[in-house]
């Protein structure tokens, strides 16, 4: 049977995975990080997101996994799709994407968001999602503007990169 990729909750199992990384400074700046996460953090984290709901944090956290359901010890973990400041009221979500660099330009973020936008429509209601991506990261750009996402606000100067200011570029979608 063809490889798929499915969005799964976080597991236990997924916490080495998630600590290599979150933990690796090259991601740092499209993630807002400026502290090493540790082990236990990570622990805590994935046990809050199986026990929470998503309108009761208003965030949620989605391994990105690769293969056959039916096997699910066999299944690839690619990256993490994050949705989060999710407004009810207003049917929008944010979200966020990592694929690990092994696996980009594949099609596997692009299948990811895809699905996340599919989810959020028809089990969630949303209206529409959105993100804010830093100007210089041209592959994000590119990925979420390849599934419809939209350019509709420049912040200026807001991220404090490499030595010095970067704008963030705010996208969104409508579903």
């Amino acid at each position: 049977m063809e490889s798929k990729i499915h969005l799964c909750s976080v597991e236990p199992t997924d916490i080495e995975t998630l600590f290599v990384w979150e933990n690796d400074r090259e991601f740092w700046d499209s993630s807002n990080t400026i502290l090493p996460v540790s082990r236990h953090s990570l622990e805590i984290l994935v046990i809050c997101n199986m026990e929470s709901t998503l309108a009761q944090e208003k965030q949620a956290r989605f391994m990105i996994k690769l293969g056959d359901t039916k096997q699910p010890k066999q299944l690839v973990s690619v990256g993490i799709v994050d949705i989060f400041d999710y407004q009810t009221l207003h049917k929008r979500i944010s979200c966020g994407i990592f694929i690990a660099p092994e696996f980009q330009g594949k099609g596997y973020g692009k299948t990811a968001l895809q699905l996340l936008a599919q989810h959020g429509k028809k089990h969630l209601g949303l209206h529409q999602l959105y993100c804010e991506v830093l100007a210089s990261n041209t592959k994000s750009l590119a990925l979420f503007k390849k599934i419809g996402f939209v350019e509709c606000g420049r912040k200026k100067d807001w991220i404090w990169h490499d030595e010095g200011f970067c704008d963030v570029l705010c996208l969104q979608k409508l579903l």
